[in-house]
């Protein structure tokens, strides 16, 4: 069992083409800790049964097994605290991008470049309970380098993938080992109960806060993440407060309703 994952990377699976980096993990049975590594997928996925496109060393593919007594509290706030790893992560290679990478509920990392948001990563957990232990993968996809896509207009519900690098030499899993040492310090914070300063941290780049979304055909407004990870919404024409969860129908963003989020001080 390990509720942290893998340091050395000596010890890390790289593959060069699979069909999902998760499905691998699931499938080769691998023990707590392991990481997964590939250059390409084939049949990769993302939330809501969407295809995660990759493309040869121009995405970083990753997954991380978690063995342990995880409780469902502290699951609940998994996606985010991955979010934040990612994007400690990516600022270590990028620092000047402090103010132009943000977190959208639950599970999406957002770069905002010259005035266009697009998704630069996503997360894909998922579980399994074992009598009194609890298996989770850590799925993550990073857009890690190419031209950004031309997005005509700010009116479209699903983002634009977006690259961390528009042009760089440097491979893929060069990103592993940034983010593997990010997501332990974040586990390590989330096991210490730090809930409270981890949401802090989370609301300070919270992408889809005052913005209109739609959610089973109702307008609604985002009003911040509750303190137990659920999302806040304010019903358009009611008026009355409302949270939804991970599990719930996905969210379309109404992305003309407002500009992108002001400079954080983060």
């Amino acid at each position: 069992m390990s509720l942290f994952l893998e340091r050395d990377p000596k010890r890390w699976v790289r593959l060069d083409e699979v069909d999902s980096t998760n499905a691998y993990v699931w499938r080769e049975n691998l023990p707590g800790g392991s990481v997964v590594l590939a250059r390409s997928q084939t049949r990769g996925r993302g939330r809501h049964g969407r295809d995660w496109c990759s493309r040869a060393d121009d995405s970083f593919l990753f997954s991380g097994l978690l063995e342990g007594p995880l409780e469902p509290e502290l699951l609940s706030l998994l996606p985010l605290v991955a979010g934040l790893a990612i994007r400690n992560a990516a600022l270590k290679l990028q620092p000047a991008f402090a103010h132009e990478i943000y977190l959208k509920w639950p599970n999406d990392v957002i770069l905002v470049r010259q005035g266009r948001a697009g998704k630069l990563a996503g997360v894909l957990l998922e579980t399994e309970q074992l009598a009194a232990t609890r298996r989770i993968v850590i799925g993550i996809g990073l857009n890690w380098r190419g031209e950004a896509p031309v997005i005509p207009e700010q009116t479209r519900s699903v983002l634009e993938p977006i690259s961390l690098f528009v042009d760089y030499d440097r491979p893929a899993d060069f990103f592993a080992l940034p983010l593997v040492e990010a997501l332990n310090a974040m586990l390590a914070r989330l096991y210490g109960r730090e809930n409270s300063a981890l949401l802090s941290e989370f609301r300070s780049v919270d992408f889809l806060r005052g913005k209109l979304v739609r959610s089973d055909s109702r307008t609604s407004r985002a009003n911040g993440i509750a303190d137990d990870g659920a999302l806040l919404l304010i019903d358009g024409e009611t008026g009355v407060e409302s949270r939804i969860y991970d599990t719930r129908s996905d969210l379309e963003l109404i992305t003309g309703a407002q500009a992108w989020p002001e400079k954080s001080s983060v």
